[in-house]
């Protein structure tokens, strides 16, 4: 598997170099990106997430749960005992 190349770079980034047109596209696009790439935690959507508690795995249909974490945003995960 390769990684993927970030979609938030440009491929003026690390240059010393840098147009006004490449640094006023640099700041725009960041502001473009955070607001379409908010964080769960940010937004309060998290609590609302984590309110849900699964009743059945989707794969397997069976009920046992274990806890598996959180996401880096503060999700809870859950992981199905039977079939992981």
């Amino acid at each position: 598997m390769h990684k993927a190349k970030s979609r938030k770079r440009t491929p003026w980034d690390g240059a010393s170099d840098v147009t006004e047109t490449q640094e006023f596209l640099r700041q725009n696009y960041d502001l473009y990106y955070a607001d379409r790439h908010r964080m769960v935690g940010d937004s309060g959507e998290a609590g609302m997430i984590n309110s849900y508690i699964p009743t059945r795995c989707p794969y397997c249909a069976k009920e046992k749960f274990k806890r598996s974490g959180r996401t880096k945003s503060g999700v809870q995960r859950f992981m199905c005992a039977t079939c992981g």
